[in-house]
């Protein structure tokens, strides 16, 4: 076995690792935002009941964190090619002061 191939298996064996990581880390990120979504909805039955968030709390309970929502990008609103000013008249050649 050559040295490059010994790397490329090492390469490959921590590559595979990698891999595994990732999964696992796509699959908690998925099951905790489903926990999280439960979470708000139990305490959103709750105080529908008519329980309020002060009870709640003073029960020993703790509000579940409101995830922001995501914003959508700002784009600046279409401006007109006009910028306001009066366009100079130009000849065919360009020069603007020209009569």
């Amino acid at each position: 076995m050559t040295i490059t191939s010994k790397a490329r298996h090492l390469l490959d064996q921590r590559l595979e690792a990698l891999g595994s990581l990732t999964h696992a880390l796509d699959e908690i990120t998925k099951a905790r935002a489903d926990l999280d979504s439960r979470e708000h909805q139990a305490w959103l039955a709750a105080t529908r009941a008519g329980w309020t968030a002060k009870d709640l709390t003073s029960l020993g309970l703790t509000a579940p964190k409101h995830p922001r929502p995501a914003r959508k990008p700002r784009t600046a609103p279409n401006k007109p090619a006009d910028d306001g000013q009066a366009a100079t008249p130009t000849r065919a050649d360009g020069d603007e002061y020209a009569a």
